[in-house]
């Protein structure tokens, strides 16, 4: 018994210390590996954003988006103009499948177009954006925020260029279906993992 005893002791201490060390070698697999996860979320967040940066950029430098911003009246200028307005950004739209909507807002003819409409600032539904257009925002190249389409859901990563044309405020809004970012990585993929953004006001 003695003798059992001691063996017992001994295997007992043994399977704990195996134990301890391969439960310490399997958690800084993990971590490294979730690390390494994290770091390619976050990289494929990054350069999907600087896409969607690129995508804003090209459309402010369009001459038919321009004269949204700077004509009260832009059919007199493009034949077929809303036509051919609403196809571009539609092309945008299907390009890109975390691009939930595309907007184009003109202080000057107080409206805003987007894929499939043309209506008066007051009569668009989705307004959650405007808060943001103050006369502080016009100094900065690009904004970015959460917010959640007609107040509910889907929620969206707004990326909005304020602009300032001829004293009038405008503005090019790009939203992102926050659903969709997971599509990004392989995160998707996977059913233990998740993604989450969380922003500098700890808002998840």
């Amino acid at each position: 018994l003695f003798i059992g005893a001691i063996m017992l002791a001994f295997f007992a201490v043994f399977a704990i210390s195996t134990y301890r060390q391969s439960k310490t070698i399997l958690f800084e697999e993990f971590s490294a590996s979730s690390k390494y996860q994290l770091e390619m979320t976050a990289d494929a967040v990054d350069t999907h954003i600087k896409d969607m940066r690129y995508v804003i950029a090209t459309l402010d430098q369009n001459s038919m988006v321009r004269a949204f911003f700077s004509h009260k009246d832009p059919e007199t200028l493009y034949s077929s103009y809303t036509k051919r307005i609403q196809e571009l950004l539609l092309s945008y739209t299907y390009s890109f499948s975390s691009i939930d909507s595309i907007y184009l807002y003109s202080e000057l003819s107080d409206s805003v177009i987007s894929a499939n409409t043309l209506t008066a600032f007051s009569s668009f539904q989705d307004r959650g954006w405007a808060e943001y257009l103050t006369d502080e925002s016009l100094n900065k190249n690009m904004l970015l925020f959460p917010r959640a389409k007609n107040g509910s859901f889907p929620y969206l990563l707004c990326i909005m260029k304020p602009l300032e044309i001829n004293g009038y405020k405008a503005a090019i809004i790009l939203n992102l279906n926050l659903s969709k970012i997971a599509h990004l990585t392989t995160a998707y993929s996977s059913p233990y993992q998740e993604v989450y953004l969380v922003s500098d006001d700890l808002q998840v």
